[in-house]
């Protein structure tokens, strides 16, 4: 279940996370900080006491956006950040095992001005 809006309750499994979100920390993915940047933190993340990553849009933007709200493809994660192919699950799969959860921001009312390349 996605709670629409900005932000979206999710945990990896694709149903709402209703843990309690003691400590959230906001992370900006772009090209430069993709998931694999991002879950190779986890265990710091972990660490530090914190329950849930924030995480801004990763569905497909445009290319070499460095922000995710220019979103240009709601049905697909962002190619530039490593896209569903493996890397994005894989980055979950290594948060959640560090029972870290997600925050997402949609930005449901984003979107980009052309299409992907």
């Amino acid at each position: 279940m996605i709670w629409f809006g900005s932000p979206a309750i999710l945990n990896y499994a694709g149903v709402s996370d209703v843990r309690n979100r003691a400590q959230t920390y906001r992370v900006q993915l772009h090209p430069g900080f993709t998931f694999d940047e991002a879950a190779n933190l986890a265990g710091y993340f972990a660490e530090l006491g914190i329950s849930h990553l924030y995480c801004s849009p990763y569905l497909q933007a445009t290319p070499g956006s460095t922000h995710g709200y220019d979103v240009v493809d709601h049905r697909r994660i962002n190619e530039d950040l490593g896209g569903a192919a493996g890397t994005c699950a894989d980055a979950f799969g290594r948060c959640a095992s560090m029972d870290l959860g997600q925050v997402l921001d949609l930005g449901a009312e984003s979107h980009g001005d052309r299409e992907p390349v």
